[in-house]
């Protein structure tokens, strides 16, 4: 797998990503670049210049993390696609910049963690990830859109979405269920989820994931559209 791709655990269940969740993922991500950044001018310094702080949610730490642009940047993903509302920007503002601007500062910052979670000893949560995949995922869903042509980073960080169609791990995350429980759909007698194949790799596409993930009880619809 490409260095500045974007990793998920396969073969598992990953609920609804919690605001909560995102908080403490997104102190963690500022404490661990910034541990980095410190280590660089550690020599000679008293203290342990490597110690990394654990989220505890009080006053002081929301205040820096909520000022950050790690918080900004994560929390418009998170908003589109957990929440469903619609992608705020302003009539200034190109919406192919955004995405591009958005997706490629939350590649750079998530990748650059992970050497740093291992070293610390950090347990993976992968609640940026899944924010991100989640957010192609929708995107594709509500606009029917070619993500090779709407996003300026391209699709290599991303090695588990597909430019057009949508993959299990997306219908999962959209649908918050298994992977597993999407594959059974595929195969299943009844409501089966028609699928595409391309080689070992199964797709569905935007017409049929619309379809299927409407009568999905963990399904959120995104707000004004109609599918």
């Amino acid at each position: 797998m490409n260095l500045l791709s974007l990793r998920l655990p396969t073969k598992t269940s990953l609920p609804p990503v919690q605001e909560s969740e995102l908080m403490a993922y997104c102190f963690e991500t500022l404490t661990l670049i910034e541990n980095l950044r410190q280590s660089l001018e550690s020599y000679g310094a008293e203290g342990d210049p490597h110690e990394v702080p654990k989220w505890e949610g009080n006053k002081q730490q929301l205040a820096i993390m909520k000022a950050s642009r790690v918080w900004l940047v994560f929390k418009e993903l998170f908003s589109y696609a957990e929440l469903g509302k619609p992608i705020n920007i302003s009539s200034s503002e190109n919406i192919g910049a955004w995405l591009t601007d958005h997706l490629e500062n939350a590649v750079k910052w998530i990748c650059c963690t992970y050497p740093m979670k291992e070293y610390h000893g950090f347990y993976l949560s992968f609640v940026g990830e899944q924010i991100v995949y989640k957010f192609l995922a929708r995107l594709k869903l509500d606009f029917e859109c070619d993500l090779e042509e709407v996003i300026g980073c391209g699709l290599t960080p991303f090695p588990y979405t597909h430019e057009m169609h949508l993959t299990v791990m997306e219908i999962a995350l959209l649908a918050g269920i298994s992977e597993r429980s999407v594959r059974n759909a595929i195969y299943s007698k009844d409501d089966r989820l028609e699928h595409i194949k391309d080689g070992r790799q199964v797709y569905v596409s935007v017409k049929e994931a619309r379809r299927w993930l409407q009568e999905r009880r963990k399904f959120t619809r995104t707000e004004g559209v109609a599918y």
